[in-house]
């Protein structure tokens, strides 16, 4: 399940899981992951920008702490704690100014250019791919 917050200049998406808590013997939902999506509207030449949050440990660390958020990006930024919370970023495709296009590279999975395509990645580690979101074939 999700929860989207959109503006102009771009999104933040929130999805949660159901649990079921046997303590209180009833559903939960526990927020696990947030999703920023920055837009280019006004500059159609560049590409998009993703970030994920992504709560290690998928919403029960916090349950106890008496603390409210209302994403996992503002439990990133408030919390001393960082470790429990991992950050993809999407990798930033190379320039080319011979044919005025950016391009990435995904290591032949992804067949046709989209601005859609994109890799994500570990902001701490650099270079490790996380997640590739390549089109392979016309709509």
């Amino acid at each position: 399940m999700g929860k989207l917050v959109s503006n102009l200049s771009g999104s933040l998406l929130n999805l949660y899981i159901r649990m079921f808590n046997q303590i209180s013997n009833k559903d939960e939902e526990k927020l696990i992951c947030s999703i920023e999506y920055a837009n280019s509207y006004l500059e159609f030449s560049k590409p998009r920008f993703i970030r994920v949050y992504l709560d290690n440990y998928y919403g029960k660390k916090f349950d106890h702490s008496g603390k409210s958020y209302d994403s996992v990006k503002e439990m990133y930024e408030k919390e001393e704690d960082q470790s429990a919370i991992s950050v993809f970023e999407s990798r930033k495709p190379a320039y080319h100014k011979e044919t005025k296009t950016y391009s990435l590279d995904f290591y032949g999975r992804a067949d046709i250019s989209s601005i859609k395509n994109f890799i994500l990645e570990d902001i701490h580690h650099r270079g490790r791919d996380y997640l590739l979101f390549g089109k392979t074939k016309q709509n």
